[in-house]
């Protein structure tokens, strides 16, 4: 959990410094002669409008929350006059508005409406009506709004659309948006809302900074590859961690000309961490000790508790194929960003592990899913907050799915299923560099698990014997081919007391020639001990010996993957770690060899 608490280091800049208002504006209603007059109240309507908004501010302000202890101690990060502190654990949690903020805000967007009726182009009147509606939870309303324009620039509606379909979930509509928005403004701006290097740990800004040197540009297409793998879940249509660093921006604009609860003029340090966390979720005023001589009153604004950061790190930006899970995972930790997916503020590990069988020029990969414990301290001490769940989703049952992007991020396979906490997905890959991602979400929670790890996939000649990883696989009776196996791969590696173990393996690059094949598959306490009690079982006296099987059978009639399991019972065994190894013996070829761990638990 992350708290961002922004307060101000000087009384010397906590003067609210008024914009000067915007020039009258076209109107949109032509006159007799063709022309387009300025209304002539224009700017009566306009000073009208910005002391509506000012009041509105002056009334949050008013009614904020009192902070006790959160307007104190060392600062994590200063960005310009702001302070910004990493606070994991911590115990606030956003309270519901006060009702006189309610109310100063719906009549704030009577009063907007009117204005803005009468001119109805003015780019100021718009953003902030679409921001209050936004605040107002009517985000329908604010991308239809939008999208009407009345005459005003058309990039900055389109970017007004954006972020009202952005924060209505509506991810994709928002991506073509705000597409339109940028292809619509000035180089300048553009270069300003597509630099990322403040989001970036300092690896990323070299690889992006490598990139455009050896390109002589910018580096556009690493920073598409940077989004790419920086979307929080592919189950959701459309890369809302794109959308919402434009939608930042937008809101950055919006305020930029308007009173803040902040009560001092907007500036570039304000803006920059906005992009970076995002806008408030919540307002406190810091309580002043008594005998200080700072009389201002100091507000802190609070991202969303639960961001995390989901921009890669470099070491993924380098080689998403070979990068480890670890380097994946979002976190909560200070960050150049942080992100709180709206359809899922908490996206924790899974903890599950994917199972590749390759087969030549391809592979069959098992991806198990299961939906996480939520067991962070925020849901520990139930302080998360009422979860909104977004417009799309509201009706949307679990879902999971797992996709195989490519290292430029074009999806090359993917599976999906509703209505299911916990299984495995199956899917046929060709040999390649990719990386995947296993995911499953329960809208209703706002919860979901993530394993997104890279996976390198190499061809093997189609006479080279290689043998799989080893499968546990859930109770029942033995499965007839790996795919069937791979669905009923046993989620959390454990095995009950007394049950039956069941193994399946997969071997390719055999049946080129008439053999026989060995078979040894052993099971000892992991560390190198031997199972005691089974050996006492079956009457080896107290000498440590491996519970073993052998036996032999004939290799496959033609080439192609040749699927095995085993059933093995485990008597008197004690609950523990222990270690599964099976050799494959073949006179003429190297000894296949594969190991892997089970735990044996209570319950059987």
């Amino acid at each position: 959990m992350i708290v961002a608490t922004l307060h101000f280091l000087s009384p010397a800049i906590l003067l609210a410094l008024s914009s000067p208002p915007l020039p009258a504006q076209d109107s949109g209603d032509g006159g007799a002669d063709g022309a387009s007059p300025l209304v002539a109240d224009s700017v009566e309507l306009l000073d009208r409008a910005r002391s509506a908004q000012r009041r509105f501010e002056y009334a949050r302000r008013a009614n904020m929350p009192m902070a006790h202890g959160g307007g104190s101690g060392p600062c994590d990060d200063v960005v310009g006059r702001m302070c910004w502190r990493h606070g994991p654990g911590s115990l606030w949690a956003p309270e519901p508005e006060a009702e006189a903020v309610l109310e100063a805000r719906t009549a704030l967007l009577g009063e907007l409406e009117e204005v803005g009726s009468r001119i109805r182009s003015d780019e100021w009147v718009l953003g902030q009506r679409v921001w209050y509606l936004l605040e107002a939870r009517r985000p329908t309303e604010a991308a239809d709004l939008a999208r009407t324009c009345g005459g005003g620039t058309a990039w900055w509606c389109a970017a007004l659309e954006g972020l009202s379909l952005h924060v209505g979930g509506r991810y994709a509509e928002a991506e073509s948006a705000f597409g339109r928005a940028l292809a619509g403004m000035e180089p300048a701006r553009r270069l300003e809302w597509e630099d990322v290097r403040d989001l970036l740990d300092g690896d990323a800004r070299g690889v992006i900074r490598d990139e455009a040197s050896r390109s002589m540009g910018e580096g556009g297409e690493v920073v598409r590859r940077m989004w790419r793998l920086s979307d929080p879940l592919h189950l959701i249509d459309g890369n809302d961690r794109w959308t919402e660093h434009l939608a930042r921006h937008t809101v950055a604009r919006i305020r930029s000309e308007s009173e803040n609860p902040y009560g001092i003029s907007w500036g570039d340090d304000l803006t920059e961490l906005l992009v970076r966390y995002g806008w408030e979720v919540g307002w406190e005023r810091a309580m002043q000790f008594p005998g200080t001589l700072d009389r201002s009153s100091h507000v802190l604004g609070h991202e969303h508790p639960d961001a995390r950061t989901y921009v890669v790190s470099g070491r993924v930006l380098v080689d998403p194929a070979t990068a480890p899970s670890r380097a994946w995972e979002p976190s909560r930790m200070f960050r150049p960003s942080a992100y709180a997916p709206a359809y899922a503020p908490v996206i924790l590990p899974m903890g599950t592990e994917v199972v590749v069988l390759t087969r030549g020029d391809r592979a069959l990969v098992g991806a198990p899913f299961v939906l996480p414990e939520d067991t962070t301290y925020r849901e520990r001490r139930e302080l998360r907050e009422p979860h909104v769940i977004p417009q799309p989703l509201e009706d949307a049952s679990i879902m999971a799915g797992v996709f195989l992007p490519d290292v430029r991020g074009k999806i090359v396979r993917e599976s999906r299923v509703e209505g299911r906490p916990d299984g495995v997905l199956v899917v046929d890959v060709p040999a390649g560099s990719y990386w995947i991602s296993v995911e499953v979400l329960d809208p209703a929670r706002g919860l979901a698990g993530r394993l997104r790890e890279g996976l390198r996939i190499d061809t093997i000649p189609p006479e080279v014997a290689t043998l799989s990883p080893l499968l546990l696989l859930e109770p029942g009776p033995e499965p007839t081919d790996a795919r069937e196996a791979l669905s009923r791969l046993d989620l959390d590696g454990a095995v009950p007391a007394g049950a039956a173990l069941l193994v399946g393996w997969e071997i390719w690059g055999l049946g080129w020639r008439e053999e026989v094949l060995a078979y040894r598959l052993t099971v000892e306490e992991s560390g190198g001990g031997f199972l005691r009690r089974a050996g006492e079982f079956l009457g080896l006296g107290g000498r440590e010996r491996p519970v073993s099987l052998s036996w032999n059978e004939p290799g496959p009639a033609r080439p192609g993957p040749m699927f095995r399991s085993v059933s093995m019972d485990l008597p008197n065994v004690e609950t523990g770690v222990y270690d599964i190894r099976l050799e494959v013996v073949s006179p003429g070829r190297t000894t296949l060899v594969g190991r892997r761990e089970v735990r044996v638990v209570e319950g059987g």
